[in-house]
């Protein structure tokens, strides 16, 4: 089951990848604003309204679940591009792989379920 989970997951994880990298430059836009808009992509995807992002202290940013879940990202002033890139593949990549293995993605019960 849990194999099934992680091919879901990287199969979801790279269609957003395509849908928000290759069809839209986030890097054009500050990084704060590309976690925003990522957690609404997330969101939308997974038809939920599960992830949400706040401001921490300067230069942080926290990505939460309506389930308690959360990460911090510790935003660089001027980041390299590669940097940048890195910054944002992981904030998808920690929303995707949290909703898959918490809430069972996109064919489960949600938020209300067991994960």
């Amino acid at each position: 089951m849990n194999d099934q989970i992680e091919v879901r997951a990287e199969r979801h994880l790279d269609a957003m990848i395509r849908c928000l990298f290759v069809d839209r430059n986030p890097l054009a836009e500050p990084i704060g604003y590309a976690c925003l808009r990522f957690a609404n992509s997330v969101n939308a995807f997974f038809d939920t309204e599960a992830f949400s992002v706040a401001d921490e202290p300067r230069g942080c940013l926290r990505i939460g679940c309506a389930c308690g879940w959360s990460f911090g990202l510790l935003l660089l002033e001027n980041p390299s591009l590669t940097a940048a890139v890195a910054l944002l593949l992981q904030c998808l990549e920690q929303m995707v792989l949290h909703y898959e293995h918490q809430h069972n993605g996109a064919g489960g019960p949600g938020l209300g379920g067991d994960g």
